[in-house]
């Protein structure tokens, strides 16, 4: 009984936190107009996007010094 209590109290710990989630969606309208402002170690950049013919979903995701996440 006691093992069994132990089991499910370690599973809700366990599985009852997640992490934040590191990204944004956006979901890009018909007709709406886009611009990204960006930078590499080489360049900056823009890139406008004046009319957008279809709705589209972007995902961004969140650069850490671990990596891409």
């Amino acid at each position: 009984m006691l093992k069994s209590l132990f089991q499910i109290l370690l599973l809700i710990t366990l599985t009852g936190f997640y992490p934040p989630e590191n990204k944004a969606v956006w979901i890009v309208m018909q007709g709406s107009s886009l611009t990204v402002n960006g930078s590499t170690n080489i360049n900056t950049f823009q890139c406008d996007i004046a009319n957008y013919n279809q709705p589209d979903t972007l995902t961004c995701l969140k650069n850490t010094p671990k990596g891409m996440v």
